[in-house]
């Protein structure tokens, strides 16, 4: 927030006549953005990896069992 709105501060002041008090709710408004959006982002990462790692698990436990059975059926293991 402060890399992308810290340096235009005095262009953004002068072009919508704001003074300090409300480039500060600016600047307080991007951080509240910014930290919500990083919260979301936390949330759904949160709900899909797990989703994701299961579903990893059942394909694996899946062809562990496909490949034990066409072992067994080949004879190569008892």
């Amino acid at each position: 927030d402060k890399l992308l709105i810290g340096p235009l501060t005095t262009p953004i002041m002068e072009t919508f006549n704001i003074d300090e008090a409300k480039m500060g709710a600016v600047f307080t408004g991007a951080l509240l953005v910014s930290a919500f959006l990083c919260s979301l982002l936390l949330a759904v990462t949160a709900y899909l990896v797990p989703q994701d790692i299961q579903t990893l698990r059942r394909q694996l436990r899946e062809r562990a069992q496909a490949e034990r059975a066409a072992q067994v059926k080949s004879g190569a293991v008892s």
